[in-house]
């Protein structure tokens, strides 16, 4: 019955084949992306009929090269080619992250050219050795259908687990699901002073801490001159996880959530990836204290998504969202770009850099500053610095890089920079107020981890993943709070204590390694302690 055909003797089950194909890769990227905030729907089907589109071109390809082949043959053919081009995991990991350390030599544009058409011509094969046997195909479709409804059922898990996360928070604040002890007791509960200080955390991702300042050449003086500006710097600072997705929840969640030993799941990701979303406990503090809460988006990583009252973004009429980007990375496309660029030089920068119209970089934001006059507003501030992408030299002028470890040091330096340039002009606006830069994690040995677990790591990359950059500037009396190696769960512990005029209610500190599922052992939770 689905083989009747319809114009051009193009079969019903060609079309179910190729909406089939069209289909399953667009929601295999929604049902891995969906809890992230901000992602559109409306865009993912958008996705889904470029997907079709290309197949179609493919199919019609197919047809005028080998006419005499089976029925099936072109939609199936068409499909396959698909999945190879949106499911190019093995030419990205292969290729471009493993290529190098495996051989020792560095990725080029025709390795990906020549691993595509091998793959892409199996497809085609494959297609044909299919499209003989009716069996197969039936078999074919009913996998593609089984694929479709896993898929289905993994994304309704997690909109549950979004749902049930939502349900769980109590009066605005997230209920915890951890150890009584470890949950705040209610440090949000004093009332706004007669004049509370304006509040501004800026994050600058992956910012190293003091002791590997001299692994990448960067210099001591900052912390000196910051010193000057009234801050104080915590010694042996350390992040409660080495990655941004585990250790935001503990700084706005104000609690521990992991456990050493445990293999996260992807309902535990989703649970605690609540405590730093709307509803969190850091925000719910400033509201109860009377504070209106402030956000900036750079363009780079969003700061914005948990409820703010203002959003500091630049708009642009059309630009490419992250969204697109990760689609777009999971192609040969976005890499084939980027191996150009080293070879041509056309944009000098990172190639994704150009289709983000709407990012902002520290001058831009300082701009977009508040006027204090409007407080009392506590401020989030995510850098996407000195973080991926690579695109500043040390004088903070535009430059490409080859090599991970100069990128970052050179990035590193006009990071420092531009943190000083912020934090003079917030000084020079809002002299009372309240500052805290203070990083998210260190840097991962990211080409090492491709290859170790958490558990084989040395103490030197453990301690490189979770070092962090962390000042404060306080008033007077609430420095004697601060004590070497505060992580950030004890962080807003600190400010709300010192916004209340009372000794903090401070957590022991402790650091989680903890990576993501496609990492070895991914997920896997050890405590770490430096020997």
């Amino acid at each position: 019955m689905l083989n009747r055909t319809i114009g051009w003797a193009v079969s019903v089950r060609d079309i179910v084949l190729l909406f089939l194909f069209a289909l399953v890769p667009v929601l295999d990227f929604v049902s891995i992306n969906a809890a992230e905030s901000g992602f559109s729907a409306v865009r993912s089907v958008y996705y889904m009929l470029i997907s079709l589109v290309f197949s179609l071109f493919v199919y019609i390809f197919l047809r005028l090269c080998f006419k005499k082949r089976p029925a099936d043959f072109y939609s199936i053919g068409a499909g396959l080619v698909l999945l190879v081009t949106l499911h190019s995991y093995l030419i990205n990991g292969f290729v471009f992250d493993n290529f190098k350390p495996l051989f020792g030599i560095e990725p080029r544009i025709r390795y990906v050219l020549v691993l595509y058409a091998l793959l892409a011509v199996t497809g085609v094969f494959l297609a044909r050795a299919i499209a003989r046997r009716g069996v197969a195909v039936s078999a074919l479709l009913a996998a593609a259908f089984a694929i479709m409804l896993y898929q289905g059922i993994s994304l309704g898990r997690t909109m549950i687990v979004l749902a049930e996360a939502d349900r769980g928070q109590v009066d605005g604040v997230v209920a915890a699901s951890t150890r009584p002890e470890d949950v705040p007791d209610r440090v949000w509960a004093a009332k706004p002073a007669a004049s509370s200080p304006n509040v501004y955390y800026i994050l600058p991702d992956m910012m190293i801490g003091a002791e590997f300042f001299p692994r990448y050449d960067l210099d001591m003086s900052i912390f000196d001159e910051l010193k000057e500006r009234g801050f104080v710097a915590v010694e042996n600072a350390r992040s409660n996880a080495p990655v941004t997705a585990y250790s935001l929840p503990h700084l706005f969640g104000m609690q521990y959530f992991l456990r050493h030993g445990e293999t996260l799941t992807t309902r535990r990701i989703k649970e605690f990836g609540a405590l730093s979303s709307k509803g969190n406990n850091v925000y719910a503090g400033f509201r109860e204290r009377g504070y209106r809460i402030l956000a900036v988006d750079d363009g780079y990583i969003s700061g914005c998504g948990r409820g703010e009252d203002i959003c500091i973004a630049k708009r642009a009429a059309t630009y490419y969202r992250l969204q697109d980007v990760r689609f777009l990375e999971r192609t040969p496309f976005l890499q084939a770009l980027d191996v150009i660029d080293r070879k041509a030089n056309i944009f000098r920068v990172a190639v994704n850099l150009w289709a983000y119209p709407r990012r902002m970089e520290v001058p831009e934001i300082m701009a977009r500053l508040p006027d204090p006059e409007t407080g009392p507003y506590f401020m989030y501030i995510h850098l996407g610095l000195p973080h991926y992408p690579f695109r500043f030299d040390a004088d903070c002028t535009y430059r490409r890089f080859d090599d991970d470890d100069l990128a970052y040091s050179r990035q590193s330096r006009c990071a420092l920079t531009m943190i000083k340039r912020l934090v003079d002009e917030i000084q020079h606006r809002d002299d009372d107020a309240i500052i805290i830069v203070q990083a998210d994690h260190g840097v991962p040995p990211v080409r090492e981890l491709k290859w170790k677990s958490i558990d084989e790591l040395s103490d030197e990359e453990a301690h490189r993943g979770v070092s962090i950059l962390s000042v404060f500037r306080l008033p007077v009396p609430c420095r004697k709070f601060l004590r070497p190696g505060l992580t950030p769960v004890n962080t807003f512990r600190v400010v709300f204590g010192c916004l209340d005029g009372r000794p903090p209610s401070l957590l022991e500190d402790r650091v989680f390694l903890v990576f993501y599922p496609s990492w070895p052992e991914g997920g896997k939770v050890r405590e770490w302690r430096q020997d």
